[in-house]
């Protein structure tokens, strides 16, 4: 008598899943963080961005040195970008490099988060040579 309580419970759930269908095992990915380096200067600059998932294990950005008037966009998984920063932003003159002092740490989810277009803009020459850093379309440095 088991057995043929066994095949009516089987037929059962297999009817159940038939008419309701199988449960969507889907799962949530973050969307990507896009970082955009842009040198809107009028020299080649080496943006010197750090990545990492914490500040124990910074890894340089490699984009290379960037033409006046380039830029290029590089796409992480949120997981890989839980700290950005730029050290070592230089300037390369003709006959002296301008170097930017260390930015301070970003941090994901503190002052950018998952899914937004995080922005390093070069400006200026020689000693007016700077970097804005925007974040979700606001203003982050």
């Amino acid at each position: 008598m088991s057995r043929v309580r066994y095949l009516l419970l089987s037929w059962a759930a297999l009817a159940a899943l038939l008419i309701g269908g199988c449960p969507d095992f889907t799962f949530v990915v973050d969307p990507p963080i896009t970082v955009r380096v842009i040198n809107d200067t009028d020299f080649e600059v080496d943006p010197g961005i750090e990545y990492g998932r914490t500040t124990a294990n910074l890894r340089w950005l490699d984009v290379g040195i960037l033409a006046p008037g380039e830029f290029i966009d590089v796409d992480f998984d949120c997981a890989q970008l839980g700290v950005l920063t730029a050290t070592d932003s230089t300037q390369l003159g003709f006959a002296v490099d301008y170097v930017l002092d260390p930015l301070p740490l970003f941090l994901l989810d503190v002052d950018y988060f998952c899914g937004e277009l995080i922005v390093f803009e070069f400006v200026g020459n020689g000693l007016d040579f700077d970097v804005y850093v925007d974040a979700g379309g606001e203003n982050i440095y």
